[in-house]
C-alpha cells in the first residue's frame, strides 16, 4: 500500500467510503444512546449541518453529515413496532430453531403479528419441549409478550436483540401449527446446511462437532472442555465462520485458476463465496468477510488501488444498510475490529518482516495475526476480560494447520456424497491433523500466563482505542514524533475508561 509522504500537508489521504462508514456508525450509535423522541432532533441537526457545510464547500464534512443523517434515519425507521407488555395471540413463521433443551424450545419467528397487528421485527418465542416444529411452519399461540429491555453499558438486551432483528420476546405454554412450508427459500438453505451437517456427522465420527464448527460454524456439539483449549490459546476464532474461512476458500480457488485467466478470478471467487455462504445458511460472520473480500477483489479487477480500509468500509456500509443494528452485534464488532487492525498495520508489519530472514509466508502469517490481535485487543478486554499473550505464536502454527484441515474437510465432505465409505476412510487424514493441532493448542494453554485477566473498558473506551491505533498507523500522514502526543492523550483516556469500567462493574 503506497501512502503519501509524511511531509504532505494533508492529515490523511481522502477515503470517502471510510468517511461514510464512520458517519453511518456515529448516527446509528447516537440513536442507540439517546431517547427515541430525540432521533428527529439529531436528524435535523445533521441535515442543517450538511447544508451549512455545502455552502462553505467543505465536501468532507458534507459527506460525513449526510452519512450521519443516513445512519440515524436507518436506525430510527427500522425500530420495532411499539407494544405494551401483556398477553397476545402471536403468529409467525418459524425461521430458525435457536435452542432445543430439556427446559424447552426457543424459536425465531418471522412475519410476526400480535393480535392481528403486524410486527416489523422477528420474535424470539419459547415454549415447553414436547412438540415438534420445523423451519417454515406457521405457528400460533397465546403468549406473554414483551419488548427487549434497555440494560447496562455491559449488556443491553434491546440493542443486542435488535442486532439479530428481534423486537419481541414471547413465552408460550403451547403452540398450534397452522400451516407448513411458508418459507421455501429459508427451508431450502437450512435444509442444505442440515444435510451437509448430517453427512459430516456420519463421516468424521467423534470429531464431527469440531468439523461442523470449522465448516458450517455450528458449535453446539463442541464440548465446553474441548472449546476451552481453543479459547485459552487464542484460537477460538477458528471455530467461528469469518475471514479465516474466506481466506482459505480464496487461496484454494485462486490456486485452481490459471495465471493467464486473471479475468475469471473475480466471478469464480464470487460464486464460490456465494455457494459457501448458502451452504452455511448465510452465517453473519461469513457474509461480512465475503462482502469485504469481493469488494477488495473488485477494486483489483478494475485496476483501482485495492485499499483494505475502503473495502472494509464498503462491507460495513452494505451490512448496516441491511440491518443498522448489526453495529451492536458482538460478532460484527470483533470481526470488523480485526479487519480494521489488519488494514492499518498488516502492510507495515510485512515490510518490517521482509527485512529479516523470515520466509515470506511465515512473515505474512505473523503480520496478519499480530494486526488482528492489535485491532481486537480492547474488545477482547471488554467482552472476555482476558487476553492470550501467546496468541500470535500459537496462530502462526495453528492457522496453516487448520487451513489444511478445513480444505481437506471440505473435500472429504463433498466426497462423502458420492462414496460415503471411502470418505469415512479418507477422513482419517484431516482427523489426524486435527488431533495434532489440538495437542498444540492444549500445550499453549498449559503455559503459565496463557490467559491474563485484564481491565474491562466500556464500549466508549473501545472506540477511543480504535482511534488511538488509527492515529499511530500510516493512514495518518504525520511523522511518529508528531503523532505521539495525540496518542498519549488517547492512551490516557483509554486507561481512564478502563478504571471507570471497574468502578461501574
Amino acid at each position: 500500500m503506497e501512502l503519501a509522504p509524511a511531509e504532505n500537508s494533508r492529515l490523511t489521504n481522502y477515503r470517502p467510503m471510510f468517511l461514510i462508514a464512520v458517519g453511518m456508525m456515529a448516527g446509528i450509535a447516537a440513536c442507540g444512546i439517546i431517547p427515541e423522541g430525540y432521533a428527529a432532533v439529531l436528524a435535523g441537526v445533521a441535515a442543517v449541518s450538511a447544508g451549512v457545510f455545502l455552502l462553505l464547500r467543505k465536501k468532507r464534512l458534507v459527506l460525513f453529515s449526510a452519512a450521519l443523517l443516513l445512519g440515524a434515519g436507518l436506525a430510527f425507521f427500522t425500530l420495532p413496532t411499539q407494544f405494551k407488555e401483556g398477553r397476545y395471540r402471536i403468529e409467525g413463521n418459524v425461521a430458525d430453531i435457536i435452542e432445543v433443551s430439556e427446559n424447552g424450545t426457543v424459536l425465531r419467528l418471522d412475519n410476526v403479528s400480535l393480535d392481528g397487528q403486524s410486527l416489523n421485527k422477528s420474535a424470539e418465542t419459547a415454549f415447553p419441549s414436547g412438540m415438534h416444529v420445523e423451519i417454515g411452519d406457521r405457528i400460533s399461540a397465546e403468549a406473554s409478550c414483551r419488548m427487549p429491555k434497555d440494560g447496562s453499558a455491559w449488556y443491553n438486551e434491546r440493542l443486542n436483540k435488535l442486532s439479530s432483528g428481534i423486537g419481541c420476546i414471547a413465552d408460550a405454554e403451547s403452540i398450534t401449527i397452522k400451516s407448513k412450508h411458508n418459507l421455501p427459500l429459508t427451508e431450502l438453505v437450512v435444509g442444505i446446511r442440515n444435510t451437509v451437517s448430517e453427512r459430516i456427522a456420519k463421516t468424521f465420527g467423534d470429531d464431527s462437532g469440531i468439523f461442523n464448527a470449522l465448516i458450517l460454524g455450528l458449535r453446539s456439539e463442541v464440548g465446553e472442555e474441548r472449546y476451552a483449549a481453543y479459547r485459552t490459546s487464542g484460537a477460538a476464532h477458528l471455530l467461528a465462520l469469518s475471514g479465516f474461512h474466506v481466506g482459505v476458500l480464496l487461496a484454494a480457488v485462486s490456486g485452481l485458476i490459471p495465471r493467464n485467466r486473471r479475468k475469471l478470478r473475480l466471478p469464480v471467487i464470487t460464486v464460490a463465496v456465494l455457494l459457501y455462504c448458502t451452504v452455511a445458511a448465510y452465517a453473519p460472520g461469513l457474509v461480512r468477510a465475503g462482502i469485504m473480500a469481493v469488494c477488495y477483489l473488485a477494486a483489483d479487477r478494475f485496476e483501482r488501488r485495492a485499499d483494505p480500509l475502503s473495502a472494509l468500509s464498503i462491507a460495513a456500509v452494505l451490512i448496516l444498510i441491511w440491518n443498522p443494528y448489526q453495529l451492536y452485534s458482538v460478532g460484527f464488532r470483533l470481526s470488523f475490529a480485526a479487519c480494521f487492525g489488519i488494514a492499518l498495520f498488516n502492510s507495515s508489519f510485512k515490510c518490517g518482516l521482509e527485512k529479516t530472514k523470515l520466509p515470506s509466508k511465515i512473515g505474512s502469517s505473523v503480520a496478519v495475526s499480530a494486526s488482528a490481535i492489535i485491532g481486537t485487543f480492547a474488545f477482547q478486554m471488554h467482552y472476555f476480560r482476558s487476553f492470550a499473550p501467546y496468541a500470535v505464536i500459537c496462530n502462526l502454527i495453528a492457522v496453516p494447520l487448520f487451513s489444511l484441515i478445513v480444505i481437506l474437510g471440505l473435500l472429504v465432505t463433498a466426497f462423502a456424497f458420492i462414496f460415503p465409505a471411502g470418505a469415512a476412510a479418507a477422513a482419517i487424514v484431516p482427523r489426524s491433523l486435527l488431533f495434532a493441532a489440538e495437542k498444540v493448542l492444549s500445550a499453549f494453554g498449559l503455559i503459565p500466563g496463557a490467559q491474563v485477566e485484564m481491565l474491562c473498558p466500556p464500549i466508549a473506551g473501545c472506540v477511543i482505542y480504535l482511534l488511538l491505533i488509527f492515529v499511530l498507523s500510516e493512514y495518518v500522514l504525520r511523522p511518529l514524533g508528531k503523532k505521539l502526543p495525540y496518542a498519549a492523550v488517547l492512551m490516557f483516556l483509554f486507561t481512564f475508561s478502563c478504571f471507570i469500567g471497574i468502578i461501574k462493574a
